[in-house]
């Protein structure tokens, strides 16, 4: 039996590595919003959007060049014919050829091109202020999701804690009964308060694998059985937004915001099809 080539034998662990490893590594915040942004099926077909605006572009400059149709013909005729010379019928062949070129070109069309382009052009920038605001949308989403499972996370691990503490407290409580130093009834306390913080503990570990779950839905996994995120410490940015005021966060949004730069783009796009119209 041969042997196997080493650089195969390289190229299979490798690839084996690989595929294992991406199942077991935790998902850091930058991870899952990259991937969401590359992955997301709405953010996919905005780019075709984007490149169907584009394609609508080159449409209308078109409109400003010629148009050029070449055209061409060849027939046959066999059979009884008049010779033209002798004026009598005969058998022959006959042969017949044509050709044609049309060349056309608009002058002046009531500037209907120029609005066409115009109205293309925004096109282009509408679609793109759309895919921009779809990435933003998710990005937000994904964030949102992202601490709610460190949220979840959190929790379940305080919850698992106090129920530690108080199952020591338990065990500790009835030493000190069996010898007769403490009295039963403080047993009975402590032993209820283990069973009130089991029960908190189990809602707190199903929000966990909701919130882990829903996020890897959000990301489209497959395998979210073994999907985890990361445990990172984020530093936490002071914000600055709480020293504007309400005015001066509106007109920030109104400059910045793509949702209201598409409504707006929108609006030039039906004005310049208005004129197309007229």
């Amino acid at each position: 039996m041969k042997k196997m080539p080493k650089y195969l034998s390289i190229l299979c662990f490798t690839l084996f590595a690989f595929g294992y490893g991406k199942q077991s590594v935790p998902w850091t915040l930058e991870a899952a919003v990259e991937h969401a942004v590359k992955n997301n099926l709405q953010i996919r077909a905005a780019y075709l959007d984007v490149i169907d605006a584009e394609t609508y572009k080159s449409q209308a400059i078109g409109n400003f060049l010629p148009s050029l149709n070449l055209s061409a013909g060849h027939s046959w005729n066999i059979g009884l014919n008049r010779n033209l010379t002798t004026n009598l019928l005969e058998d022959s062949t006959s042969q017949f050829s044509n050709g044609g070129l049309d060349m056309s070109l608009v002058i002046y069309n009531g500037r209907r091109n120029v609005y066409q382009l115009m109205s293309a052009n925004l096109g282009i920038l509408a679609r793109q202020y759309q895919l921009e605001d779809m990435k933003e949308d998710v990005m937000l989403l994904v964030v949102n999701g992202f601490l709610q499972v460190l949220f979840s996370k959190e929790n379940l691990a305080v919850q698992n804690k106090l129920l530690e503490v108080a199952k020591t407290e338990l065990s500790q409580t009835e030493t000190l009964v069996d010898a007769g130093v403490l009295p039963k009834g403080e047993l009975f306390e402590l032993q209820a308060t283990v069973a009130s913080q089991e029960q908190q503990a189990v809602p707190a570990s199903n929000n966990y694998e909701i919130a882990r779950i829903s996020l890897a839905q959000l990301l489209l996994i497959d395998d979210y059985k073994n999907f985890s995120i990361a445990d990172t410490n984020y530093d936490m940015v002071a914000a600055t937004i709480l020293d504007k005021s309400p005015k001066e966060l509106f007109e920030k949004a109104l400059e910045s915001r793509n949702d209201i730069m598409l409504a707006k783009t929108n609006v030039e796009i039906a004005q310049a099809n208005l004129k197309t119209a007229k």
